[in-house]
This record gives C-alpha cells, sequence and structure tokens, in this order.
C-alpha cells in the first residue's frame, strides 16, 4: 500500500528527500511499520529530526492521519489504510 508523508517544520528533511512530501510503499498496515520502513530508508536523517533516544516519535512531534485524526505517539499499532496521508508537525513553543 502507498502512504504519503508530509513533514512540516523539518528542514533537514526536506533537503534529504527534496520535498516536504513523499510516497512511501508499505508492506505493513500499520503506524509502526511505518515507522521501521522510514527508518531503514532514510537512517539518520528520520532518527534526528523525528524520533528520540528510545526510537520513540519525540515528544515535540505531533503526528496527524489525513488531516484530521491524531495519532498517539506511542501507537504503534494504529492502523493505517492504502492511500493514507501521515503529516509529522514539529511544534515549536513560543507566542
Amino acid at each position: 500500500m502507498n502512504i504519503c508523508v508530509k513533514t512540516i517544520g523539518f528542514p533537514d528533511l526536506k533537503k534529504n528527500w527534496g520535498s516536504n512530501e513523499i510516497t512511501v510503499g508499505l508492506e505493513g498496515r500499520t503506524f509502526g511499520d511505518l515507522l521501521q520502513n522510514l527508518k531503514l530508508a532514510y537512517g539518520d536523517a528520520i532518527q534526528k529530526a523525528l524520533l528520540n533516544e528510545k526510537r520513540a516519535v519525540h515528544g515535540s512531534v505531533q503526528v496527524l492521519r489525513n488531516e484530521r485524526k491524531w495519532i498517539p505517539r506511542g501507537d504503534l499499532s494504529f492502523s493505517l489504510q492504502d492511500g493514507d496521508e501521515v503529516s509529522f508537525l514539529l511544534m515549536v513553543a513560543g507566542g
């Protein structure tokens, strides 16, 4: 299945990917499968931008499915469907 992955606020990933958006061919069906696929394909760039030292999604990163549903960072079993869009947003404090 194909998943569209978008990033907002990650200039290093944009530089690495050439865009803020990529399509990932995913054999699994979960958020954890997507993260594993991204780590295998993009290694250090993904590790630095999205994941903490425990290889879980960093606390300053929010994740959305299809621009509407929040995916809990720790819910690796969250189910994805062909054609879904998963957005990673870097949350910045300030005012």
